[in-house]
């Protein structure tokens, strides 16, 4: 005769092992619809195309830095102008710019073609928009116009604030013979503008981002 058991509770002890011995327990594996192969796939995928778009967009700014450091200016150097490129252009120098060119640095004005030492410039790749703006020299600057011989031996030294991404404000001094004279937005030209309507303007390179303080 045979007879079978059929188990109808169970009874589990807490933080008790040796009574528990006894007891059978069915453990169910761990089950899952991916195998590791088709989830590390895709993630690999994913991860190689940023790879290889950031090394695009690197070897596009580089091109475009090689670009405008290899542009070619005219500076103002003893009684006579010069040819450079950009990328040896220096705080202090004093540069020639004309029509239509881009200004590769932010930049205070001391003369320009126009009447009352007017220019104007486009700032469609910093703030978006397309209008002219109007920037002016300052007057005790202005009488130098293109006259080399005065611009070489022009001493001055700009005090201003540092460095910073407010496009619309702009403090600062320009010191010539133990006169301080105010400096402001509409005196100065930034990096990214583009002349315009304007033959040409000379400017001073005015500051870097690691200098406070510029003596020209």
């Amino acid at each position: 005769m045979c007879c079978s058991f059929s188990e109808i509770s169970r009874r589990i002890r807490a933080n008790d092992h040796l009574a528990n011995a006894s007891q059978e327990f069915a453990f169910i594996p761990q089950i899952t619809s991916l195998t590791p192969g088709t989830s590390i796939a895709p993630l690999a995928i994913v991860l190689s195309i940023t790879a290889i778009k950031d090394a695009i967009d690197d070897i596009r700014r580089h091109r475009s830095d090689s670009e405008i450091n290899n542009r070619e200016t005219k500076t103002v150097v003893g009684h006579e102008l010069v040819t450079r490129k950009w990328q040896d252009i220096k705080v202090g120098d004093i540069v020639r710019l004309e029509n239509n060119e881009f200004i590769t640095a932010d930049i205070v004005l001391i003369s320009t073609s126009e009447r009352h030492s007017l220019c104007y410039i486009e700032t469609a790749e910093l703030d978006g928009e397309t209008n002219l703006k109007k920037r002016e020299a300052l007057q005790e600057t202005c009488g130098l116009e293109d006259h080399i011989d005065q611009l070489s031996s022009f001493d001055v030294e700009i005090e201003c604030e540092v460095p910073n991404n407010n496009l619309g404000r702009f403090e600062g001094n320009l010191t010539s013979k133990e006169k301080k004279f105010s400096l402001n937005n509409g005196n100065i030209l930034l990096r990214g503008a583009r002349l315009k309507n304007t033959q040409w303007v000379f400017w001073r390179y005015k500051i870097n981002e690691k200098q406070w303080q510029s003596e020209i």
